[in-house]
């Protein structure tokens, strides 16, 4: 999966407008250390899960990223996943909404 970081949120962009784009920063693995102890972005943890009807999920153990929160999944009509979401620390930039691209089902 690429990651790319977008200072505004952009209209979904054409296949092949998003091939151009490049990964800027590495997901952050485990929670900040120093932060408070309490709820953010920075103690939170984004997994995948599946479900057959929208209501009944089964979570998997694979990670997505670490130090994130309110996450929304969009597909466009080519089946390129988008997945936004607030990072608490995102690169070198903290509290700032990121989104993962993936041209391969999340894979």
């Amino acid at each position: 999966m690429r990651f790319a970081l977008l200072a505004l949120l952009t209209p979904l962009c054409e296949p092949a407008v998003h091939a151009q784009l490049l990964s800027d920063f590495t997901p952050p693995s485990g929670a900040v250390p120093g932060f408070p102890p309490e709820e953010g972005a920075w103690r939170k943890r984004i997994l995948t899960a599946t479900s057959p009807d929208g209501l009944d999920f089964t979570r998997s153990n694979r990670v997505i990223t670490d130090q994130a929160n309110v996450p929304d999944l969009v597909s466009d009509d080519n089946g390129v996943l988008y997945l936004y979401y607030s990072g608490g620390t995102v690169g070198d930039r903290r509290n700032v909404i990121a989104v993962a691209v993936s041209s391969d089902q999340g894979k």
